[in-house]
C-alpha cells in the first residue's frame, strides 16, 4: 500500500581494499516512489544498488528490501528483485551465454540452461521478426514468408542427430521444433531418400533475394541516399587532421564522417583483413515450373526451406511459381583465392546437382532446369561473420558470413553502427563481436588446407559422420560449423 517503506539502510558501507566506494549510506524508499542515483563513473551508485538487490554483501551498516534483510535474506531478495546493469559488470571475457549462464546460477533458477536458451532464442527472433516487420512497414515487396524449415536426415546416422536437435528444444521448452519419422517426413515432402526430419515452424522464412536488394535499394533512395553503381572503391583514406573517412573511386571521392566497409567476397581494402575471407563458389539449378501433377507428386503443401544433415549438404525452395531451387553440395576454392566470373560456369558442379536432384525426387525425371548460376561466398575460418573497427574508430567492417548472409546483414548493420557509436549492448557483448578468427594462410597452404578439408567432410559423410583428425583439430580450434 501507498507509504510502506520498501527498501532502508543505515550506515551503508562497502569497502574494496582499503578505499571506500560507499561511505555511511541512509536511504528511505516507499512504495510508488522512482529514486534515482546521479554520480560521476566511480562514485558507489552501482555497488549501492547490487548491496540493496542482495548481490553484494556490505562491510558496515544494515538494511532491508521488501521487508527481507541484505544480509541474511539476501537469497530471497533476489528472487523477487529484478537489476539490469547497463553493460555485462562481472566478467568481460565471458561470452553472452556465460554471463547469462553466471547470472543464472547467481539468482538460483531452477533451469538455467532453459533461461539461457530461451534468452538466445529470443534474440534470433527478434532479428527474424524485425526483418518481416521492416518489410511490411516500408510496403517492400520482397516475397518474404513465414514457413519454416526442414532438416532432412538422409543416412541412418543422422536420425541420431535429428534426435539430439529435438531434445535439445525439448530441454528448452521450445515447442516450435517438431522431430518427424520418416513416414511423417515423406507425407510432408515425398522422397525416398528422407529417413526422418526436425521442422522448425517459425525460425526460418523464404525471401526472394533480388527483389530484397532491389526494394532495399528503392527505399534507401526515397530517404535521400544516394546509390553509385559501378564505382568500385579502390581504397580507403583517414587523413589523421580532417578526423573524416575518405573513399577513393576511378572517378572522384566521397568524405565522411564514418564508413561502413560491407565488400562481402570482394578483395578488402583494409589490410589486416585480406587474410580472413576466402572466396568459395557455390552452385545452384532452378527447374521450370512444375505442372499441378508434378507439384502433387511431391507434396510439399508448407513450402519449408529444406537442407539436409550432411557435412557437404543441399539446400532447396519452393518459388512461388512453382519452381525448385536445388543448390549447394560442392563449395569450390580455387588456388590464389580470386574471384572470376569464369569460375561460376563449372560443368561438373552443375550436372552432380542435376543427378543429386534427381535422386531426390526421382518422380520429376525429365523436368528441365531452366536457369543456373554460381557466386563466390565470403568464407571465414569459423563460417560466421566477424565484426570490427579500424582507423581511430572512424571504419566499420563486417565480413566472412559464409553463405548466412541474408538476416545476418540487418544484425551486421545493427552492429556496426553500435561500434561507430561505442554502444554497449547484447550485440556489442557477443563473443563472434568481440572475438575475430584465426585468418587463412597464404598459398599454397590455404589451397592444400581447404581441400583437405573438403575431403575429410565428404569422407565423414560416407564414414556414419565419423571425423577424422583434421576436422577433430578443427573443431578443438573453434574452426568451422562447429565454432
Amino acid at each position: 500500500m501507498n507509504g510502506e517503506t520498501v527498501i532502508s539502510t543505515k550506515g551503508l558501507t562497502k569497502r574494496f581494499g582499503t578505499k571506500t566506494v560507499v561511505d555511511d549510506v541512509d536511504l528511505e524508499v516507499k512504495r510508488g516512489e522512482i529514486v534515482g542515483f546521479l554520480g560521476p563513473n566511480g562514485s558507489g551508485k552501482t555497488t549501492t544498488i547490487r548491496m540493496i538487490c542482495g548481490l553484494l554483501r556490505p562491510d558496515a551498516g544494515e538494511g532491508t528490501a521488501l521487508g527481507l534483510d541484505i544480509r541474511t535474506q539476501a537469497d530471497l531478495i533476489k528472487r523477487e528483485v529484478g537489476y539490469m546493469t547497463q553493460r555485462f559488470s562481472f566478467y568481460e571475457d565471458l561470452t553472452i551465454r556465460e554471463n547469462l549462464e553466471f547470472v543464472a546460477r547467481l539468482y538460483r533458477l531452477p533451469d538455467r540452461r532453459k533461461t539461457v536458451d530461451d534468452t538466445l532464442d529470443r534474440l534470433g527472433l527478434e532479428n527474424l521478426d524485425a526483418i518481416e516487420s521492416d518489410l511490411s512497414s516500408w510496403g517492400a515487396d520482397a516475397e518474404f514468408e513465414r514457413v519454416g524449415a526442414l532438416a532432412v536426415a538422409v543416412e541412418p546416422h543422422e536420425v541420431e542427430w535429428l534426435h539430439e536437435l529435438a531434445a535439445e528444444a525439448r530441454a528448452r521448452g521450445d515447442e516450435s521444433v517438431r522431430l518427424l519419422d520418416q513416414h511423417e517426413t515423406r507425407a510432408a515432402v515425398a522422397s525416398p531418400t528422407y529417413l526422418g526430419s526436425v521442422w522448425e515452424t517459425r525460425t526460418n522464412a523464404l525471401v526472394h533475394p533480388g527483389k530484397l536488394a532491389s526494394e532495399l535499394a528503392r527505399i534507401a533512395e526515397e530517404l535521400g541516399v544516394e546509390i553509385f553503381e559501378h564505382s568500385p572503391v579502390r581504397r580507403v583514406d583517414t587523413p589523421g587532421s580532417t578526423g573524416a573517412v575518405a573513399v577513393e573511386t576511378d572517378q572522384g571521392r566521397v568524405l565522411a564522417r564514418h564508413a561502413v566497409l560491407a565488400t562481402n567476397v570482394f578483395p578488402a581494402l583494409l589490410k589486416r583483413n585480406r587474410l580472413m575471407t576466402v572466396p568459395v563458389y557455390d552452385y545452384v539449378l532452378m527447374t521450370e515450373p512444375l505442372t499441378a501433377e508434378q507439384l502433387a507428386s511431391i507434396g510439399w503443401h508448407g513450402r519449408q526451406g529444406i537442407s539436409d544433415m550432411a557435412n557437404q549438404f543441399h539446400y532447396y525452395r519452393m518459388t512461388r511459381d512453382g519452381r525448385i531451387l536445388f543448390g549447394g553440395y560442392d563449395a569450390v576454392y580455387h588456388y590464389g583465392g580470386r574471384v572470376r566470373a569464369s569460375y561460376e560456369d563449372r560443368r561438373a558442379s552443375f550436372e552432380k546437382l542435376a543427378a543429386h536432384f534427381f535422386t531426390t525426387f526421382p518422380q520429376l525425371e525429365g523436368v528441365r532446369f531452366s536457369h543456373r548460376w554460381a557466386g563466390a561466398i565470403d568464407t571465414s575460418t569459423r563460417f560466421c561473420a566477424f565484426f570490427g573497427t579500424a582507423r581511430d574508430d572512424r571504419v566499420a567492417y563486417a565480413s566472412g558470413f559464409t553463405g548466412l548472409g541474408v538476416a545476418a546483414t540487418r544484425f551486421a548493420g545493427e552492429v556496426m553502427l553500435d561500434l561507430l557509436e561505442h554502444r554497449e549492448n547484447e550485440r556489442t557483448s557477443l563473443r563472434m563481436v568481440r572475438e575475430r578468427p584465426l585468418p587463412f594462410p597464404p598459398e599454397p597452404a590455404a589451397s592444400i588446407g581447404i581441400n583437405a578439408t573438403r575431403w575429410s567432410l565428404d569422407r565423414a559423410d560416407h564414414e556414419r559422420g565419423r571425423r577424422n583428425l583434421l576436422l577433430k583439430t578443427l573443431d578443438a580450434l573453434g574452426l568451422g560449423f562447429d565454432s
